[in-house]
């Protein structure tokens, strides 16, 4: 997923991550999935897309060291979606 420079920073990527999140719900997942490089690579446009996954609430759950010198590092990261109407408490 991803928004042309000139259009950030207006929600669309929000909206976008929103609408695969309901897709999600709708079908019956529990969680949403990507990987991107990690902290280790420091790339402003690849800090800006860990800072947007962060900000929508996306955790860390692995990282994996490449052979590629210029992206030493990837990570993936993963966030719960619950359905509506249901909480974590039951």
């Amino acid at each position: 997923m991803g928004v042309r420079p000139d259009y950030q920073k207006r929600g669309i990527g929000s909206r976008l991550l929103a609408r695969a999140e309901e897709f999600g719900r709708q079908h019956g997942m529990t969680e949403i999935a990507t990987y991107t490089l990690g902290d280790s690579v420091d790339y402003k446009p690849y800090e800006a897309t860990r800072e947007f996954y962060f900000k929508q609430g996306f955790k860390i759950y692995q990282r994996n060291k490449t052979d590629n010198r210029g992206c030493p590092e990837e990570i993936k990261i993963k966030k719960q979606i619950t359905q509506h109407g249901v909480t974590d408490d039951a």
